[in-house]
């Protein structure tokens, strides 16, 4: 399109970084509205060789289908399954809905998640800038991520350009 730039280029260089100096489980937190970020962190996958699990059934349907009608460039075959969470080397993709921001997120840093429990050596990596109205919420996100002793990055709205 004449005049559109696709915002691909801005983040995916602190994305490839990010999974790049993580040798262990990355936990990523995703908006499932925002492909371009999808894209991005599957793009990330593949350059730093990372399996790539996707949790719960409405996202997999979401990005399975993208991956079918072409908004998503990705071999489904490269997506692994519940055998594959507790690898190092992986990348789980959990959403993070708008209408419940971190709650699945949560869940799992309480240890409430029926498959993933947090270890020591795990990145808890949210791939979305809080938006107005969130900032709070993720602040105290990241203070409950930091006390359960898990590393956490955050992308902040400085890395999104306008």
């Amino acid at each position: 399109h004449e005049g559109h730039t696709s915002p691909n280029n801005r983040v995916y260089p602190f994305i490839k970084d990010v999974l790049s100096k993580s040798k262990e489980r990355i936990i990523a937190t995703i908006s499932p509205a925002h492909i371009y970020r999808l894209q991005e962190i599957l793009n990330a996958c593949v350059k730093t060789r990372k399996k790539v699990v996707i949790m719960g059934k409405r996202l997999q349907e979401l990005i399975i289908k993208s991956i079918e009608l072409g908004y998503i460039d990705f071999d489904k075959n490269n997506i692994g399954d519940l055998s594959h969470i507790n690898d190092s080397n992986v990348v789980i993709i959990i959403s993070d809905e708008k209408e419940k921001p971190f709650m699945n997120l949560e869940r799992i840093i309480k240890g409430f998640d029926k498959y993933i429990k947090l270890r020591e050596t795990d990145t808890i990596f949210i791939t979305e800038p809080p938006y107005e109205g969130i900032e709070k919420r993720t602040a105290l996100i990241m203070d409950e991520i930091a006390k359960v002793g898990v590393t956490a990055i955050s992308l902040s709205a400085k890395k999104r350009l306008v």
